[in-house]
């Protein structure tokens, strides 16, 4: 007679699919910033429209490597939790003691970043001298 291990940890399912889903449209709203910062400079023929674009799409990598390793620490953990309370070993407040904590600060940051970026993109192009003399 075989006799069958028990293995609490299920294999990923449905919350893998959730953090694909969730990452995805985390990324597009990323990526639909970024745009128009750039179509705002290319819109108001920006002097620097270039530079600005460099900024934004800077702006949205590191946007993106945020929210991302966010999302997977807290996918990590909450399957880690879930594998505890499971167990029998550990209460609620026990598992909630360790969770991973959002990084606000970084965000906030990256929020007055992109402030910046819009109002450098939203100042009034330069004239050049040549077309301010009317020669």
């Amino acid at each position: 007679m075989s006799q069958v291990l028990a293995y609490a940890q299920q294999p990923g399912g449905v919350s893998n699919v959730t953090v694909v889903l969730v990452g995805v449209a985390v990324l597009s709203g990323i990526c639909g910033l970024a745009t128009v910062l750039i179509g705002v400079a290319f819109a108001r023929r920006h002097r620097q429209r270039e530079l600005i674009m460099v900024a934004a799409i800077f702006w949205g990598l590191l946007c993106a490597l945020s929210v991302g390793k966010a999302l997977n620490d807290q996918s990590n953990w909450s399957q880690e939790a879930t594998l505890r309370l499971q167990s029998g070993y550990y209460t609620q407040q026990q598992e909630q003691a360790d969770a991973p904590r959002l990084p606000w600060m970084t965000w906030t940051v990256l929020g007055i970043g992109y402030c910046a970026l819009l109002l450098w993109a939203l100042t009034p192009p330069s004239q050049s001298p040549d077309a301010s003399s009317g020669a």
